[in-house]
């Protein structure tokens, strides 16, 4: 699989492409981020997709890396 490199510029835009690489997921999905920003991974479409995903097989797993933990809380 080629991989091709772009640009993102906003929050929705990060946004955007967060759902989209959630919603083509096969097995894993790994999210690191500073404090997991409410704006960006709290959203219910986001929310939503990877749920689909972590009920679409028993083998589908979702990790979590948080620079600041507890800011995320």
């Amino acid at each position: 699989m080629a991989s091709e490199s772009q640009q993102i510029f906003g929050r929705a835009a990060f946004a955007a492409v967060v759902r989209a690489l959630a919603g083509e997921a096969r097995q894993q999905i790994d999210l690191l981020s500073y404090d997991l920003d409410r704006n960006t991974y709290g959203s219910p479409e986001l929310v939503e997709t990877v749920k689909l995903f972590l009920l679409s097989s028993p083998a589908a797993r979702l990790r979590v890396l948080l620079n600041q933990p507890r800011q995320a809380v």
